[in-house]
């Protein structure tokens, strides 16, 4: 009975020898989520970033840490960061977001893995960047921190609660405020501009082209045997033109009557036979009455050459 109650003892002790070190473990040997090797934060600072980097990484079951660094060596912010936190027992690995900072370089980094890649995308670092980078700057480094830690803990928590879409990269971006107006045209001004220059070297390989009547420059010598041909007559077209009439028969223009007398010349020569050009009996008569005496002989003869026979006379 002894015997028994005593292996029974030691099997407990045993388990509870075992036991021990594990939960040590489990409690002790995870990295914690600050890290300050370059000593920027004051004791109290440095307590009060931990407890509250601690909460939110327990709360949200990913990690959020922050480790600065004096120099990183000859490796990038970048790789330095991600090998920091694979090659380190986080307590949440491998979801987690890790902010790292190098004092020699100057520079900073934020490395994700697990599920803290579709929360902490690209354009919301950038966010948390222009958040915390003047604090950072100015040596400000628990507010920088501090402002880290809320904006990891937004995000994460908007994630898992559905507020915000897993890798939803712009709704808080600066893509938002892209200004499309003068891109838009910019990119049709390049495109009009490329467009010209390739129509105008197409169109100069192209200047010896002219216009032809016929298509026997197109056709390739010794290509088209023509084993027969005719032309077919399909219409005709005349023009008729009426021949002017001419009552001539000479052949020359028509000579046109002559023009009718005056009326009183046709009253006086109606019957003459006389041409109208003769002077009549009225023109031969004198003018004036103030002439000398001498010239009435020739008058009278004159006159009595140009009176036409008795009983021809018509008076008007």
């Amino acid at each position: 009975m002894n015997k028994k109650l005593l292996s029974v003892f030691f099997a407990v002790l045993l388990c509870v020898v075992v036991s021990v070190p594990a939960f040590a473990d489990t409690a002790e040997d995870y990295t914690p989520h600050l890290i300050d090797n370059a000593d920027l934060l004051t004791g109290e600072e440095e307590s009060n970033l931990l407890a509250k980097l601690d909460e939110i990484s327990d709360r949200l079951s990913v990690d959020v840490a922050v480790v600065t660094e004096n120099s990183i060596g000859d490796k990038t912010p970048r790789e330095y960061a991600d090998d920091f936190y694979d090659y380190n027992s986080y307590k949440y690995n491998p979801d987690g977001v890790l902010l790292l900072i190098s004092m020699e370089e100057r520079d900073w980094y934020i490395t994700t893995t697990g599920s803290a890649i579709t929360a902490i995308t690209d354009a919301r670092r950038g966010n948390m960047e222009d958040a915390f980078l003047s604090d950072l700057s100015g040596g400000y480094y628990y507010d920088a921190f501090s402002t880290y830690a809320d904006m990891c803990d937004s995000y994460i928590s908007g994630v898992q609660s559905g507020y915000y879409e897993e890798g939803e990269a712009y709704e808080e971006s600066t893509v938002g405020n892209f200004p499309w107006g003068p891109a838009i045209l910019v990119s049709l001004a390049i495109g009009l501009v490329a467009a010209l220059v390739v129509t105008g070297f197409m169109r100069g390989q192209l200047k010896t082209v002219r216009r032809k009547a016929a298509a026997s420059d197109y056709v390739r010598p010794g290509s088209v045997n023509v084993a027969y041909a005719n032309d077919v007559f399909l219409y005709s077209h005349v023009n008729r033109t009426a021949k002017p009439k001419d009552n001539d028969s000479s052949g020359g223009s028509p000579t046109p009557p002559p023009s009718p007398p005056p009326a009183a010349s046709r009253a006086r020569w109606a019957m003459s036979p006389m041409p109208p050009s003769r002077p009549s009996w009225r023109e031969a008569r004198p003018t004036s009455t103030t002439k000398s005496m001498s010239t009435l002989p020739l008058r009278a003869k004159v006159l009595k050459m140009a009176l036409p026979p008795a009983g021809r006379v018509r008076s008007s």
